[in-house]
C-alpha cells in the first residue's frame, strides 16, 4: 500500500505503549455528523484517531497530538457541522 516504516510509526506506538486514558469528541449540526476525534493518553505520549480523506480514499490518521492540535482539530469539526 506504499507505507513505510515512519508512516507506520504512530500507529506501531499507539498499539504497544502502556493507555492511561481516552477520550471521542464528536459534533452534529444541520450540515449533518462529521467523523469521531479519538484520542489515546499513552506512556509515550498522546495520539489521536480521526478519519481522513486521501485522494477521495477513506483512511484513518493515527498522529501525535497535545491539546492545541485537539481544541484545532474539534473546532474545524465544529465548523463542519453548522
Amino acid at each position: 500500500a506504499g507505507i513505510t516504516g515512519r508512516a507506520v510509526r504512530p500507529l506501531a506506538t499507539l498499539a504497544t505503549s502502556e493507555r492511561y486514558a481516552a477520550g471521542q469528541l464528536g459534533a452534529s449540526g444541520p450540515a449533518g455528523r462529521p467523523p469521531v476525534l479519538a484520542w489515546f493518553d499513552t506512556a509515550a505520549g498522546r495520539y489521536a484517531v480521526t478519519p481522513e480523506d486521501a485522494g477521495g480514499e477513506p483512511w484513518v490518521m493515527v498522529t501525535p497530538a497535545d491539546s492545541a492540535w485537539l481544541a484545532d482539530r474539534l473546532t474545524r469539526m465544529l465548523d463542519a457541522a453548522t
